[in-house]
């Protein structure tokens, strides 16, 4: 035999060896590859969601302790000055404008003591949406018990109605809110 036929017969013997060792042995692999990949993006979104559990329940756990009377917990604050802060705040962020809060007479049933109050804002309707939006993330537990909303009337210097500076019909926001304090 000669050796060039010799060569292309064990070259062919080769490929054949090779093409075996393809389909058998590597098109496993390939599939456990692939059943690995769906491990790996099932444990990942797993990681995730438990990550955003943790994280939402550190804040019920800090929403507990702010809003409890018990030994150790002391309000150094006072409720009415962490509302007043708070207020202030968000009324800056969003450009509203104060214009009166009234703080209502505390009320108590069972071991929960409301803290009312009546506030008066200006501002428009959007930067309303986004203050009570806020609402959402105080430490203390706040509620909207009642809101009236009133387009002002006033005529601005230019004519027409008074606008925001975004050019949004202005509003005077008459809201109750109510902030809690449980007793153990």
């Amino acid at each position: 035999m000669k050796p060039s036929r010799l060569a292309f017969l064990l070259l062919g013997a080769l490929l054949l060896a090779y093409v075996g060792f393809d389909v058998f042995v590597l098109s496993t692999f390939e599939k456990r590859f692939k059943a690995l990949e769906r491990e790996r993006i099932v444990t990942s979104n797993q990681l995730a969601t438990a990550k955003i559990i943790a994280e939402n329940l550190n804040h019920v756990q800090d929403l507990v302790f702010k809003n409890m009377d018990f030994v150790g917990n002391q309000d150094t604050t006072g409720v009415d000055m962490g509302f007043f802060q708070y207020l202030s705040q968000c009324a800056n962020d969003l450009k509203l404008q104060i214009l009166r809060v009234q703080p209502l007479p505390k009320t108590s049933k069972d071991r929960v003591t409301t803290f009312g109050y009546e506030v008066e804002m200006q501002g428009d309707f959007f930067s309303f949406g986004e203050f009570c939006s806020k609402l959402e993330n105080n430490r203390r537990i706040l509620t909207l018990a009642g809101f009236e909303l009133t387009p002002l009337s006033v005529k601005n210097p230019a004519g027409g109605p008074l606008a925001t500076t975004s050019g949004v019909r202005a509003l005077r926001m008459k809201m109750r809110l109510n902030t809690y304090r449980v007793r153990k």
